[in-house]
């Protein structure tokens, strides 16, 4: 199964006067490469799954990746809850790069809901660094969806309108920074479990 989104006309024209606080509207982004690869593990024709790292030094942790939604979530090493306790989770306190923040969140899933606490850090797509990147630090989590040690968290991958607390996408800052050739993103999801995906 092949996804692509196309972020050539992505959603930028924001509302200036909003009375959100700032935190998580501003990233800054270094790149290597103009382009890259990233495995996508299969498990059980239900989740998809990738490596990326966050803070300084890199912490790395398999996340869903997400066409359905568009923030960025970790476990954080700070959640009680019995599912957190399953997963690898992010400790901010051992990251030089990380920026507190005071947002606040519950989100409600199909299946499960969460409480999260966004801050900033540094996140490592592959070869591509972005800086300050919005992160949802996830300090509760409640639903059977969570009763799974395959993933930390999740990547979202759509767009803006999307995101919690109006926060700007990893992507969509990938974007602004104006050094890819095209603002296309493109997704294989495999059909069989011991096939990888690649994004």
């Amino acid at each position: 199964m092949i996804k692509t989104r196309d972020y050539s006309q992505s959603l930028f024209n924001r509302n200036k006067n909003k009375t959100i606080e700032t935190l998580c509207l501003q990233n800054t982004l270094s790149l290597t490469k103009s382009s890259t690869t990233i495995p996508i593990k299969n498990y059980q024709n239900s989740l998809y799954t990738g490596i990326i790292s966050i803070g300084t030094p890199a912490q790395s942790f398999p996340m869903i990746f997400d066409t359905g939604s568009s923030s960025l979530l970790i476990a954080s090493n700070e959640c009680k809850s019995d599912y957190c306790k399953k997963q690898k989770s992010y400790d901010h306190s051992k990251s030089s790069s990380y920026e507190q923040g005071t947002i606040t969140s519950r989100i409600t899933f199909g299946t499960g809901r969460i409480e999260t606490q966004f801050s900033k850090d540094k996140v490592s797509l592959g070869p591509i660094e972005v800086k300050s990147v919005c992160i949802g630090e996830i300090l509760k989590e409640e639903g059977e969806v969570f009763d799974q040690s395959q993933f930390s968290g999740i990547v979202g991958l759509s767009y803006p309108s999307l995101s919690i607390k109006e926060q700007i996408p990893l992507f969509d800052s990938i974007i602004e920074s104006k050094e890819l050739d095209k603002n296309v993103m493109t997704f294989y999801y495999s059909k069989n479990q011991g096939q990888k995906g690649q994004m």
